[in-house]
């Protein structure tokens, strides 16, 4: 069928002759058939070159080159994942990160999927856990995610913060938070701006920044409260120039966002300038009074919430 043997092919992997088998792949889709096939060998070397070899295939890949990898390798390199080896964890991730871009997953496939990202979490103190966290911005899907939304809130509702992160990423990533998951996902994001490890800390900021980018019409209150403050430390006291740099920009999405929010909703706006203010927030309030434009609210005198306007002054820059 190929022209080559799977002997051939498997040569060629194990001694790194990754430009050949690329080429052979270019003129035989039964090269490509063959690596995938050798996934489901017992030894472990042949299956990391082999997911190596599909990587670098996919690098310059066309879409037909990845449809037809994704439907005949699909389970394979899933099924790798469950592999003890945290080297093929990783290079099925990747290979993953590649073949998923722009391909939606079925209803199947995501669940399969999902079932294997769940299992990665009792190794969550190794690189694969990295890679399944950005991972997430390539899966999507055109069916409905109820199936695997009692999985994902297994990840959500731990106390791991790393299970934690991934849960939290495949929801923003696939757009199933809800009412009922908005309070995890708030208070989730702000227990990772708050860690003491820079790596969540990042993975906390990309995902505040994603939730920050999608329409918000759940209660503003708990971002104001939950990572508002978390946010405003780290653009002044985070560990390295570029978290501090991260954070303002997340910052900026945040003033954005609650402008957009509270510019149609004047009356929830003034009740809750009011909660914080009675709670004792007196920052928090000031910010959403700026937001507001209605700076009268501190003093609890307001007759009414004037224009809205976008704050002259940055919140990060606020004493």
């Amino acid at each position: 069928m190929t022209g080559v043997s799977v002997d051939k092919i498997r040569e060629l992997i194990l001694s790194w002759q990754m430009r050949d088998v690329v080429k052979l792949s270019q003129d035989s889709e039964g090269v490509l058939l063959t690596l995938i096939e050798l996934l489901s060998e017992e030894d472990s070397i042949t299956k990391i070159r082999a997911l190596s070899a599909l990587e670098e295939i996919l690098k310059g890949a066309d879409k037909k080159t990845k449809s037809l990898i994704l439907r005949n390798g699909f389970d394979a390199i899933v099924g790798t994942l469950r592999e003890e080896d945290e080297r093929l964890k990783v290079r099925a991730l990747r290979v993953l990160k590649r073949l998923l871009e722009g391909n939606p997953l079925t209803k199947n496939q995501l669940s399969k999927l999902v079932d294997a990202l769940v299992s990665l979490g009792s190794d969550n103190d190794g690189l694969s856990w990295l890679e399944a966290v950005e991972l997430t911005e390539k899966i999507s899907t055109a069916y409905p995610i109820d199936g695997v939304l009692s999985r994902i809130n297994s990840l959500l509702t731990s106390f791991n913060l790393r299970e934690k992160a991934l849960g939290i990423r495949l929801l923003l990533a696939l757009g199933g938070f809800s009412e009922e998951n908005w309070d995890p996902i708030v208070s989730g994001i702000s227990e990772l701006l708050r860690s003491e490890d820079p790596l969540l800390v990042e993975v906390g900021l990309d995902a505040a920044a994603n939730m920050l980018k999608l329409p918000i019409v759940l209660p503003m209150e708990r971002i104001l409260g939950n990572i508002l403050p978390a946010l405003k430390k780290l653009t002044k006291g985070a560990d390295t120039l570029v978290l501090r740099a991260k954070a303002r920009k997340v910052m900026s999405l945040l003033e954005g966002a609650l402008y957009n929010y509270y510019r149609s909703r004047p009356i929830e706006a003034r009740n809750a300038v009011r909660k914080f203010l009675s709670e004792g927030f007196v920052e928090e309030a000031m910010i959403l009074s700026l937001v507001v434009g209605d700076s009268s609210l501190l003093l609890g005198t307001s007759s009414g919430v004037g224009s809205f306007s976008v704050p002259g002054q940055r919140f990060d820059e606020m004493p």
